[in-house]
């Protein structure tokens, strides 16, 4: 079968299962999200698809070579924790009027190294900051557990985990304003 083939037939696929959810005649097996202004809901939703979301950037970051290859993955996350930790105003005027609201949640990470699988556990705090358009990602810090120690907490806004919150933020909010202007998937 000739490449060409292979791509067009590929395509077509992808068009016709868009156009079989689109019309409802087949259900995603992933459930579309609930849109709510309440933070509880909003954050139950995104810890449950994190694992997903992490693993694609992984994916879509790691190297095609088989030699630099190394299998990684998020195998869970923890329910989410909002007690928040107590952030002094350094500020000579206030620049927020509401602290930013923080989330503290655990991943766990396996790793194969050499046919071994080494798991690890991530400890994060996330800060979301509300705005009229939904909830924007401010900060997330983070430490790692492996069979020895802890790491110290460090920001970790450019880690696989940040950069899938961030998609799953942007995916989220364009769902509920798809779905707010009166377009349905029917």
């Amino acid at each position: 079968m000739s490449r060409w083939f292979k791509n067009k037939l590929k395509t077509i696929t992808i068009f016709l299962g868009v156009g079989l959810i689109q019309f409802g005649l087949i259900i995603p097996s992933h459930p579309q999200p609930t849109c709510t202004k309440d933070i509880n809901q909003l954050v139950e939703q995104l810890l449950k698809d994190l694992p997903h979301y992490t693993n694609r950037v992984i994916r879509r970051a790691q190297s095609l070579e088989v030699s630099d290859l190394q299998i990684r993955h998020i195998i869970a996350v923890s329910p989410p924790e909002f007690e928040p930790l107590p952030l002094p105003q350094r500020q000579y005027t206030r620049v927020f009027t509401d602290s930013p609201t923080q989330i503290f949640f655990t991943t766990l990470e396996r790793r194969y190294r050499q046919n071994q699988a080494v798991e690890t556990q991530g400890f994060h705090r996330l800060f979301l900051v509300e705005t009229p358009q939904g909830w924007d990602f401010l900060l997330l810090l983070s430490a790692n557990q492996t069979q020895e120690s802890v790491t110290p907490p460090r920001e970790s806004n450019q880690s696989a985990i940040a950069s899938a919150i961030r998609l799953w933020l942007r995916d989220y909010d364009s769902f509920c304003a798809f779905h707010s202007i009166g377009v349905s998937n029917k």
